[in-house]
C-alpha cells in the first residue's frame, strides 16, 4: 500500500525589509547605518553592507545587506506581521543568524526570536513562541548564516491581539559584540489534520468524555 504525505501550503505574512536591503548603502567600504526601514528598533541596531569590510563576507545571505543588533545590552528589532491570529494555524518565525568576526560575542550571549500577541499600543498580551540562540551551544559562525525557527500553533480559539515578530537580545554579555541577522520571515500554515483533530478534541469536554467512554453516554 502506498502512503502519500499531504503537503501543507504555507503563506508568507507581510514583513517589510525582511532582508535589510533598506536603506540602500554604497557597496564599497565600511558602510553601515543605525536604521532599518520597516523595523522598530530598540537599542543599537541597523544594517550594513555584506562585503567583508566588517570581518568576513557572510555566506547564505539574501541580498547585499545584513541587519545587526548589538549583543552587549538590551535591544531589539520588531515588526507587526498580522492584525489577528487565525485558529488551527501553525505560525513559524524564521531568521538567518550569524556572528561578526570584527565584533565577536562571548560565550553565553544569547539572542531570542519571539512570536508575540500584542495590543494596539504594543503591550505584550502573550508570548506565543520563543527560540533562544546561545553562543557556545548553537552552530553559529562568523562566515555563514544559520536558520533558526520559533513556532506556535493556535488552537480552536486563537489568542487575541496582533501578531508581532521580535528579534531581541536575551543575555547581554561582554564589552563588544554584534549579532548578524538576515531574511526574517513569518509563515502561516493550516495545522496538520491529526494535530487539528487533537486540538479540537482537547477544546471540547463532551468530546473527551465520549472518547473516554468508548462512545457510550456518560451519566
Amino acid at each position: 500500500m502506498l502512503v502519500f504525505a499531504q503537503s501543507v501550503r504555507a503563506d508568507l505574512l507581510t514583513l517589510r525589509n525582511a532582508s535589510f536591503e533598506e536603506p540602500a548603502l554604497a557597496r564599497e567600504g565600511t558602510n553601515a547605518t543605525a536604521s532599518a526601514d520597516g523595523w522598530i528598533i530598540d537599542g543599537t541596531a541597523g544594517v550594513f553592507v555584506n562585503n567583508g569590510a566588517f570581518g568576513n563576507r557572510m555566506e547564505g545571505a539574501v541580498g547585499e545587506q545584513l541587519g545587526f543588533l548589538n549583543g552587549t545590552k538590551a535591544g531589539s528589532l520588531q515588526q507587526i506581521v498580522a492584525e489577528k491570529l487565525d485558529t488551527l494555524t501553525v505560525y513559524s518565525a524564521k531568521a538567518l543568524v550569524g556572528l561578526r568576526k570584527d565584533t565577536p560575542l562571548v560565550k553565553g550571549a544569547s539572542l531570542l526570536i519571539k512570536l508575540q500577541a500584542v495590543d494596539a499600543d504594543g503591550k505584550v498580551l502573550r508570548t506565543l513562541g520563543v527560540k533562544e540562540i546561545l553562543v557556545g551551544r548553537e552552530p553559529l559562525s562568523d562566515e555563514r548564516l544559520t536558520e533558526f525557527v520559533a513556532s506556535y500553533t493556535a488552537g480552536v480559539s486563537a489568542p487575541k491581539g496582533r501578531l508581532r515578530v521580535l528579534v531581541a537580545v536575551g543575555d547581554a554579555k561582554g564589552e563588544k559584540g554584534d549579532w548578524t541577522i538576515d531574511s526574517v520571515r513569518v509563515e502561516a500554515s493550516p495545522a496538520p489534520g491529526d494535530l487539528a483533530a487533537r486540538l479540537t478534541l482537547a477544546a471540547d469536554p463532551r468530546a473527551r468524555q465520549k472518547g473516554a467512554s468508548g462512545g457510550k453516554k456518560v451519566r
